[in-house]
């Protein structure tokens, strides 16, 4: 059931990922920047939390091997048989939960470290002793500096028709 739950996880996301390229390289127009940003941003996002997605779901397939080497089958008065250790349900229970909640901090501090208004965050509340190092994802959407003077392109001429604009209500 978690196996499930986990591999649709990491096919939305890769969807996700191949939409937003998609979205982000069918906008162009200067009108819709913030429509570009926001694309460009979930992008970055959803490939950079790519490796965790596959990570935490290799690590689960990892424990419910070492939980089926614990007790592979139940006999006739519900205890676990084992097949290679013995193990009470308590222990087994521990070990599910203790590594469900390893995994689940994984990927809040992956999420954190990867993100860049979280990772400017923890850096300013951290300071300069603790600075987390600047992580650069390998995205393919590369033309950030372009996108930086489009959007100064677009502010200059909004600035020089309103500019013009109030000349001519003069």
């Amino acid at each position: 059931n978690l196996f499930a739950f986990d591999s649709t996880t990491i096919l939305v996301n890769h969807i996700a990922a191949r939409y937003c390229r998609s979205r982000y390289h069918s906008l162009h127009s200067p009108t819709s920047l913030n429509g570009r940003y926001q694309a460009k941003e979930a992008y970055d996002v959803a490939k950079s939390m790519q490796p965790a997605f596959m990570s935490i779901y290799f690590a689960k397939t990892l424990l419910a091997i070492i939980l089926l080497s614990f007790c592979y089958k139940m006999d006739a008065v519900l205890q676990c048989v084992p097949f290679l250790f013995p193990a009470t349900f308590a222990d087994l229970e521990v070990l599910y939960f203790l590594t469900h909640t390893i995994l689940s901090i994984f990927l809040i501090v992956w999420l954190m470290i990867k993100h860049p208004r979280f990772r400017r965050r923890i850096n300013s509340m951290l300071g300069e002793s603790l600075k987390l190092n600047e992580i650069s994802s390998a995205s393919q959407i590369r033309d950030r500096r372009s996108e930086g003077n489009l959007y100064f392109e677009s502010l200059t001429a909004s600035w020089s028709l309103a500019h013009a604009n109030s000349k001519r209500k003069r």
